[in-house]
């Protein structure tokens, strides 16, 4: 994975000042056996609402998630025959037990890296403590750094975007068919689409027998839709000649695998 955020840190000697920065080391004595300069993360926020979606199932805040993480120190070793123990653990905040941890032992100068697959539920949102510390031999932390992970689940709508639909239709002695086709877009992209629908209401203000009807979006040309996999969402209405004729509504909306509903588009069809 590579590293997007870069995360400063301040730098606090013992019994010396100190500075607003949320980010903090704390090194011993000069002489202390390890020192950090900085701590990089690969990522200050991560929403589980992207995280191992599985198609054509619903999400839930139980579903179990990993999320990916690395973590980065720079390390300087003033007194460098001390054999010194790194550590970084990961903690949800207001609990004393770490959900991950990993260590590197002898550490040597330069820059050292963590990488976690973090076990969690979609649901387990919060702030997670970063840590990392240096251990003598003897056990005694002898500098520490920490960051803070945001972990959200922002379950996103989908949205829709435009309407390709005919105003008005001419009945004709045989069957009548035009196609309509709304552009559909999700934060969490096309694979967290669960179904794109309309509703429809007849000149007397009737609900339609059919009702939901389906939109697809799989390129299948004899249900009006031209192209799979291009958001958008299409379908193929046949009007027969003793339909009744005045003025349609159509009421279109999409729904995610979160079961969150998108805003939706009504369209008006003059049959003639």
């Amino acid at each position: 994975m590579s590293l997007k955020r870069f995360l400063p840190l301040m730098v606090v000697l013992l019994l010396s000042g100190c500075s607003d920065d949320d980010s903090t080391l704390d090194p011993a004595l000069n002489d202390t056996p390890i020192v950090f300069s900085d701590l990089e993360l690969s990522a200050f926020v991560v929403d589980t609402d992207t995280l191992d979606v599985k198609a054509g199932q619903d999400k839930s805040p139980d579903d179990p998630v990993t999320v990916p993480l690395s973590v980065q120190v720079q390390v300087q070793r003033p007194a460098p025959t001390e054999n010194v123990l790194l550590r970084c653990t990961v903690t949800q905040d207001g609990s004393r037990t770490p959900v991950a941890e990993r260590s590197i032992a002898d550490v040597a100068e330069g820059m050292q890296r963590f990488d976690f697959d973090i076990a969690l539920s979609r649901g387990d949102v919060g702030d997670y403590r970063v840590e990392v510390t240096g251990e003598d031999a003897a056990g005694t932390v002898s500098a520490r750094a920490f960051a803070t992970l945001r972990v959200i689940y922002g379950t996103k709508p989908p949205v829709l975007v435009e309407l390709n639909a005919p105003d008005s239709v001419q009945l004709q002695a045989q069957v009548v068919t035009f196609d309509m086709s709304v552009l559909v877009e999700d934060e969490s992209g096309l694979a967290d689409i669960k179904q794109v629908f309309f509703n429809s209401f007849l000149p007397d203000n009737s609900p339609s027998s059919g009702n939901p009807f389906i939109l697809r979006d799989q390129g299948v040309a004899s249900q009006g839709d031209a192209v799979a996999g291009d958001g958008w969402y299409s379908i193929r209405v046949q009007l027969p000649p003793n339909a009744q004729k005045g003025e349609y509504e159509f009421q279109f909306r999409a729904v995610d695998f979160s079961n969150a509903t998108s805003n939706v588009i009504i369209h008006k069809l003059i049959v003639y």
